[in-house]
């Protein structure tokens, strides 16, 4: 029982690798869940039975659980140089709204650029009990380390530990190790290291996977990039015996704006039939470039057939409803539906709905209750003298957020906009000479071209030849 317990938080720690791989700046993405797929397997192979507890962190952290109605509120609270954050998840029971889950995270800093700890916390004899703690390190402003553990007989156990290697800004080399069996020792699980070209894209990827002895080469991504760094193809192979066979290519087609606007999948059956079409998503996008309808589809054999789609409307910028379907008997049907309150441009609630055949039903509610400071206080007590200090406000934002910046001394630094795949969408700074003091800037929502990005998270990195630093932002439309 207890080795099951400790695979119980293994998606709960999904969500800090995310934060902690895709701050360094890298295509984090598919090596993340390519680690964690890894793990899963390992898991299988050692005949642990993931138990229903672990699909439920799962659909508490990905906000999926199509089954439960879910409340969700969330408070933000500050101190002199940090920032805690707190979500309560409830469902829905015969009596009304019952606690279920909470997490408290805290940050370094007041501008919610570096994850300290995270705490989780189950509800259990009408009180929180201890459930989980992530923890973050950090080296030189990268972050290097994150440990996950669980709360057994009264103590923190170390389950998961993940390590990564910078140089340059640039994300290397990436490591977890896993206590699978729940005997207290943490063993290799899979490796990933990167390669770069000289314009500092992604091009290759290599997955390990530790043999009990030595690391054995699994799966390898080469990427195929255009002059702006964006990935035209990704092909995937696995090495078997020191022989590499094709598996897996995803092509994207991009609008002039630079967003995909198709993205194509294909699985490598044989040497004689070779590649074949698997699946396909479109994206249709408004004079915002906001998407305003996703498209799923799959290959029959003969042609494409409909499998989901996503439709969104807007308020100008700011989406107000967003409508899922799924393809049935020739036609669409609903299947969920979510709606959006903003308040000055600022989210305020989502309410996410199912479709019971002839009427909406109630299934989660996110309430967003921003912290009742001074805005350029809190960006402010970030940026202590003598410190190298990143922040922005506000965070979320739409469309303009400032990044507040303090370098210790006169120096030399440069400021990018990266996107979530490690891609470079605009040059702020370039090695542009600063006084030692406080700095800000403004950041428009824009690419270097000056058009419009697509909501999502955004990671601003901030260099100097002694220091570097990144922080996160959320663009909300």
């Amino acid at each position: 029982m207890k080795k099951l317990r400790y695979l119980c938080t293994l998606v709960m720690t999904i969500l800090g690798m995310c934060l902690f791989t895709a701050e360094g700046l890298a295509l984090s993405s598919q090596s993340l869940a390519k680690s964690i797929k890894v793990a899963l397997i390992q898991a299988e192979k050692n005949h642990i039975v993931l138990p229903a507890r672990l699909k439920r962190h799962y659909a508490i952290l990905t906000m999926q659980d199509s089954g439960k109605n879910r409340q969700v509120y969330k408070t933000i609270a500050n101190a002199a140089d940090s920032v805690t954050t707190e979500t309560i998840f409830q469902t829905w029971g015969s009596s009304g709204w019952i606690n279920d889950y909470k997490e408290i995270t805290t940050y370094r800093d007041a501008g919610q650029t570096d994850i300290e700890r995270v705490n989780g916390y189950i509800w259990m004899n009408e009180a929180w009990q201890n459930e989980s703690l992530m923890t973050f390190t950090y080296e030189n402003n990268f972050p290097t380390k994150i440990e996950s553990s669980l709360w057994l007989d009264g103590m923190w156990v170390v389950f998961l530990e993940m390590t990564n290697v910078h140089a340059n800004g640039l994300l290397l080399l990436t490591t977890l190790k896993m206590d699978m069996l729940g005997i207290g020792e943490l063993d290799y699980v899979s490796r990933n290291d990167m390669s770069y070209d000289g314009n500092n894209y992604l091009t290759r990827m290599n997955t390990y996977l530790w043999d009990g002895s030595a690391w054995m080469q699994d799966t390898q991504i080469t990427f195929t990039n255009n002059a702006q760094g964006l990935p035209l193809e990704e092909l995937i192979e696995t090495t078997v015996d020191g022989m590499t066979f094709p598996l897996q290519k995803i092509a994207t087609h991009y609008t002039m704006s630079g967003l995909p606007e198709t993205v194509t999948t294909q699985e490598y059956e044989d040497a004689i039939t070779g590649w074949v079409n698997s699946l396909q998503e479109s994206t249709i996008y408004n004079d915002y470039d906001m998407p305003t309808e996703l498209l799923f589809v799959e290959w029959d054999g003969s042609g494409w057939t409909n499998v989901r789609v996503v439709r969104t409307n807007y308020n100008e910028s700011n989406a107000t409803e967003t409508l899922s379907q799924y393809w049935s008997e020739s036609t669409w049907k609903n299947e969920s539906r979510d709606t959006y309150t903003w308040n000055a441009g600022v989210l305020i609630e989502a309410l996410t709905e199912v479709w019971l055949g002839s009427a909406w039903l109630n299934e989660e509610k996110v309430l967003f209750i921003q912290p009742e400071t001074d805005p350029t206080a809190v960006a402010d007590e970030s940026l202590l003298p003598g410190e190298f200090a990143l922040g922005n406000y506000p965070n979320p934002f739409n469309p303009s957020t400032t990044i507040f910046y303090n370098a210790p001394q006169d120096m030399v630094v440069s400021l990018r906009i990266i996107d979530a795949q490690g891609r470079t969408v605009a040059s702020l700074l370039t090695n542009e000479n600063v006084d030692a003091g406080n700095h800000q800037i403004q950041w428009h929502g824009q690419n270097s071209n000056g058009t419009p990005v697509a909501s999502g998270i955004y990671f601003y990195s901030l260099t100097s030849e002694l220091y570097a630093k990144t922080g996160r932002c959320l663009l909300l439309k």
